[in-house]
């Protein structure tokens, strides 16, 4: 998820390896003056340069969360990506329990979610559950899942992996990918997302079929939002969660937020 927003952003900006390093949710902003603001657990915050980010938002060695810090707010410049899109970092779905509800909280909120999937153990079955559940609760809101590293896959095994990632998308997510089984022929986007970050960071621009789909995707969030869908989505989004009385203060406040991008996995 980390190097996928580094491969948006053009940058090596989060920390990224293929085991997780994520600690904290990191929302993406896009602003003239770069900074990082840290929001402590205690309300109180405090800012940093860019360059020591990963000191707020990288787990130790041990796998653990360490500090006093709630949330991370990364501020930096960009070419073609600005306000009012924000990217969110999630620590993703995993085995420690607080850093997977981190994850559901922060996409609870968020206009769309890029699901990045490991070819190499595609929709566990808690995965499908947290999706069906988030699919419920946040009706208009939409999903793209990316299957990333198809590398570690035998090449013999591609279309397996292919044929049961759609079927189990089609059963967790039913029409919520249709979008992109009509365009792309598949309910997913395969990218690698090593390369992606390579060819963005290079600035030779080859990308994949998928990759550009991605990019045209968000961006026609981008628009969409920019003009009065973001509003009437957000309010039913709203009116169902109040149905199930799970409304809250900060639930009405995102009407008038960003358009958010979380990433999860």
């Amino acid at each position: 998820k980390s190097m996928l927003i580094n491969a948006l952003v053009g940058s090596e900006l989060l920390k990224s390896s293929a085991v997780p390093t994520t600690s904290r949710i990191t929302n993406i902003r896009f602003a003239s003056e770069e900074r990082v603001v840290v929001h402590r657990l205690d309300g109180r915050k405090y800012t940093l340069p860019v360059d020591k980010v990963d000191g707020v938002t990288v787990l130790d060695l041990d796998g653990n969360v360490v500090g006093d810090v709630a949330e991370v707010d990364v501020y930096c410049a960009h070419h073609s990506w600005a306000h009012p899109l924000v990217l969110t970092d999630t620590p993703g779905n995993n085995d420690h329990r607080d850093q997977t509800t981190q994850s559901l909280c922060a996409v609870s909120s968020a206009d769309a979610v890029v699901w990045v999937l490991h070819a190499n153990s595609v929709m566990k079955e808690g995965e499908r559950l947290l999706a069906m559940q988030w699919l419920l609760d946040n009706p208009g809101a939409i999903i793209i899942p990316v299957l990333n590293f198809m590398n570690f896959i035998s090449p013999n095994d591609h279309e397996l992996v292919r044929e049961r990632l759609t079927h189990q998308l089609q059963q967790t997510c039913g029409n919520r990918t249709q979008w992109l089984q009509r365009s792309r022929g598949k309910p997913f986007l395969e990218i690698d997302i090593q390369q992606l970050f390579d060819a963005t960071v290079s600035g030779t621009g080859k990308t994949d079929s998928d990759c550009q789909a991605l990019i045209r995707a968000i961006q026609r969030l981008l628009q969409q939002f920019d003009a009065t869908l973001a509003p009437r989505i957000r309010a039913k989004r709203i009116r169902h969660q109040l149905d199930k009385a799970h409304a809250s203060l900060l639930s009405l406040i995102h009407i008038s937020e960003p358009t958010r991008l979380g990433m999860i996995s």
